[in-house]
């Protein structure tokens, strides 16, 4: 059975991304090991279409072209991630999440409302504030907590 066909277990949170493949941040290192157990099938972890929004920001201020093109083809949901789109049915869920919690802000609320779709067991993200926020059922865990194997 082919990965994409598991339910997600792992909510990717942009920041994680942006730091597995910018660099530069403590994180980086350590979170390779999580990518190389997506790319080998041991675990399946989902994440939203606004996470590309998100993380092309920096490189194309930066014209970084390879990371654009990196960016582009772990999101393309062709890979190993799977890539929710942001349709009617998240944006109303994340509305619903926001007001039950105006400490929500709507980027924030989406990604939430995306991990709830999916089913997802963990949220990995490096903004402790969020993690606080999150639903129960999904447990929230920064980079550093994340158990991996090298």
């Amino acid at each position: 059975m082919r990965a994409g066909d598991l339910v997600p277990s792992l909510y990717i949170d942009t920041n994680v991304l942006i730091y597995a493949f910018e660099g530069g941040h403590p994180s980086s290192a350590s979170l390779r090991p999580l990518f190389r157990q997506i790319e080998d099938d041991e675990l399946v972890a989902a994440t939203s279409e606004l996470t590309l929004a998100e993380v092309l920001v920096r490189p194309y201020a930066k014209g970084a072209t390879s990371l654009i093109a990196l960016f582009e083809s772990i999101l393309s949901g062709r890979d190993k991630i799977r890539v929710l789109p942001v349709d009617r049915e998240i944006l109303r869920a994340s509305a619903r999440l926001r007001g039950g919690s105006r400490a929500l802000k709507l980027a924030d609320s989406i990604h939430v409302a995306t991990a709830i779709a999916v089913g997802v067991e963990l949220f990995l993200s490096n903004d402790a504030r969020l993690l606080r926020l999150l639903p129960p059922g999904i447990a929230g865990v920064s980079p550093g907590e994340l158990p991996l194997g090298s």
